[in-house]
């Protein structure tokens, strides 16, 4: 088995792969699941917010913040201020341990977010959240990081084995294993999308081909290849391998045919007739200094001269 050597950077999130093992879990649930964990405890959680941090828009979100409570990965509470709901605590949990309490009461999306911008006297409108959950795994100095360390284990040794190899293709493992930084800065909403629009097997595919294409495998090469993907209306790990066998076939016979001397531009009328020009007067030169025996030399202007008279023996 290859070993992958990892280099990583200043900043990273010590997160539990639970949720990334997850195959009942959407690569969207993932990447907000990620997203929102990387955040410190007093960062605004409410939908409104999350939502403006990546193109899925509010209503993607939303539902992506649904389903993480649904699978127990998420709990939200509303708070009850004289009388009327205040702001909504969100509680993060790395296991799922809020799913019993999801099925026994299933949660509506809550209306936090448009009560806290009408009514003013709750001052700020952010959420913040419980941190009983996050305390107990990640030190507090790593909270506000972007770049993602899956594999961190509590007595701080790097384990390169996942507690669940999933059974089809995992986007983000395949990543870290190649070490292409898909966590960084705005990354991570950017290729949970990519898994959205183009699926988990074929984003994959990109991984695999920016490893072994790039000098340099990492982010922009990724970017490109997906972007190409995109634009050739590939959908399929098939259509992608038939469409590299084709760009294949076509540069190996482009090469033969240089190879050959048959990859020849055409050659432009001006050029011709100047080429047929100069062909005309190099003949007109080589007639005027070397005439051939019997052939008069030619005028400039490329006429014979008229004969001279000849004259008689003497005769009168």
């Amino acid at each position: 088995m290859a070993k992958i050597k990892k280099v990583y950077q200043k900043s990273f999130t010590t997160l539990d792969n639970t949720i990334l093992n997850d195959e009942v879990a959407s690569w969207k649930a993932k990447g907000l699941f990620t997203y929102l964990w990387s955040k410190p405890d007093n960062w605004n959680y409410s939908v409104k917010e999350v939502s403006k941090h990546a193109k899925d828009g509010r209503d993607s979100t939303s539902d992506g913040v649904q389903e993480l409570e649904e699978l127990g990965y998420l709990k939200r509470e509303q708070t009850n201020e004289k009388g009327s709901f205040g702001s909504s605590v969100w509680t993060l949990s790395e296991r799922p341990i809020f799913k019993n309490q999801a099925k026994t009461k299933k949660e509506e999306t809550p209306k936090p977010d448009k009560s806290l911008t009408e009514n003013p006297s709750t001052g700020n409108p952010s959420t913040d959240l419980s941190s009983s959950e996050k305390s107990s795994t990640e030190n507090p100095a790593l909270l506000n990081t972007d770049l993602l360390n899956t594999d961190i284990t509590n007595n701080g040794v790097t384990n390169h084995e996942s507690p669940k190899a999933p059974k089809g293709d995992d986007p983000f493992r395949l990543a870290q294993e190649l070490n292409i930084n898909v966590s960084g800065g705005t990354h991570m909403p950017m290729f949970v999308s990519y898994i959205d629009r183009l699926g988990a097997e074929l984003v994959c595919y990109a991984l695999k081909k920016t490893n072994e294409q790039a000098n340099n495998p990492g982010w922009r090469y990724l970017v490109a290849v997906l972007n190409r993907l995109e634009s050739d209306g590939i959908t399929t790990v098939q259509q992608a391998q038939e469409q590299d066998a084709k760009r294949r076939q076509q540069n190996q016979q482009r090469y033969e045919r240089k190879q050959q001397g048959r990859l020849r531009e055409p050659q432009p009328d001006w050029f011709k007739k100047q080429q047929e020009q100069e062909r005309k007067a190099r003949q007109r030169r080589m007639a005027q200094e070397s005439p051939e025996v019997g052939h008069p030399a030619l005028l400039s202007d490329g006429t014979t001269p008229p004969e001279l008279p000849t004259f008689g023996d003497g005769e009168s």
